[in-house]
């Protein structure tokens, strides 16, 4: 059973895994720029002040390079963390929100109100997923309207007297019948 379950694509909202990847991708290449240009600028900087007082001392690259290299990462994973988190936060947003409101409205689906409609945001990557459930919610409210209509109209039929030695009456129960059985057994239960 869990052979089955094995996702083979892992590409299923291209769009938005591309666009999340791009992202991504930006997010360390502009973290990596910064620290390029932070140690390039803090390098020049230290060399230029050890070469203006080397006849004090001389020292090796490394001790030169070693407080700009370690403020230049510092600063560089501050930078690039910041817009990380603010990029995690807007696009978890624009996922769990919908999340969140689709879970809420199913809720209530299953509490019996089939009148529930999704509503999202064009921007928010589930509203595809809104748009079937606002389906689904509308076919069950259409059938569970049907299958009420032909209750109520049994109902009164077997309501009136001598209702089941009319024939007309016995054809219209069946023909209610028959529709109703028509309108379950499109439901696998």
């Amino acid at each position: 059973m869990g052979a089955n379950l094995k996702r083979r694509n892992y590409f299923i909202k291209k769009t938005f895994q591309l666009k999340f990847i791009g992202v991504l991708l930006t997010l360390i290449i502009s973290g990596s720029l910064i620290l390029g240009w932070v140690i390039y600028r803090m390098a020049n900087q230290a060399l230029a002040q050890t070469f203006y007082r080397s006849h004090l001392q001389i020292k090796s690259t490394w001790e030169i390079l070693f407080p700009a290299v370690t403020v230049a990462t510092g600063l560089a994973i501050f930078i690039t963390g910041t817009i990380t988190i603010a990029m995690v936060l807007i696009f978890s947003h624009r996922i769990a929100g919908p999340l969140f409101r689709v879970e809420k409205n199913m809720e209530e689906v299953a509490k019996g109100d089939l009148t529930v409609k999704t509503k999202l945001r064009d921007s928010d990557e589930l509203e595809m997923l809104a748009r079937t459930l606002n389906l689904l919610t509308e076919r069950l409210n259409k059938q569970m309207k049907e299958i009420k209509t032909g209750i109520r109209k049994l109902s009164e039929c077997l309501q009136e007297p001598n209702c089941l030695k009319d024939d007309s009456k016995s054809k219209e129960i069946k023909d209610n019948l028959g529709h109703l059985n028509k309108i379950i057994s499109r439901f696998k239960l």
